[in-house]
């Protein structure tokens, strides 16, 4: 799964869902979602940002 250009790890340094016949593809969407809304990755996706910080950009422009 990614955020942006950022993959998202799942556990265990996973970042992708195989899906093993097209048949459980929307099974397996849905228990994606169900585990989003229910949070279970939100530790996932804070350990991502604090790792990945981006720095304050400087101001480019002169003064007139």
């Amino acid at each position: 799964m990614r955020d942006g250009n950022r993959l998202i790890p799942l556990g265990d340094d996973k970042t992708s869902v195989e899906v093993g016949d097209i048949e459980q593809m929307v099974t397996t969407l849905e228990t994606l979602r169900d585990a989003v809304i229910a949070g279970e990755l939100d530790q996932s996706l804070e350990t991502l940002i604090s790792k990945h910080k981006m720095p304050p950009r400087k101001n480019t422009k002169k003064a007139a």
